[in-house]
């Protein structure tokens, strides 16, 4: 009876060493993934003028499709969002 109640704890030991070793391993992995990500991407906010122009400009935190903006030329609307990669290739999101 002794030996069987040891082997399980053992045995349970060594899984949740494991488990703990595991969870680790994929956060290190997902924050090495989390930087690539954040060098890699220029996040990009397209207004729309009152005169019908569009223009670019850096995302900024609180941005979000139909939002209303002022600008040096008066109100605007952001009518899109997306994410460029250093390569230049373009990655629409909506929001």
């Amino acid at each position: 009876m002794e030996s069987s109640a040891a082997l399980q704890a053992i045995a349970v030991i060594l899984a949740s060493g494991l488990a703990v070793y595991l969870m680790v391993k994929q956060a290190k992995e997902m924050e090495e993934m989390q930087k690539r990500l954040n060098t890699s991407v220029r996040r990009v906010t397209v207004l729309s003028l009152p005169d019908g122009k569009k223009i670019e400009r850096p995302y900024r935190d609180g941005d979000y499709v139909g939002k209303k903006v002022e600008t040096e030329q008066g109100e605007a609307y952001i009518i899109g969002i997306y994410a460029e990669r250093d390569s230049g290739e373009k990655k629409r999101r909506k929001r």
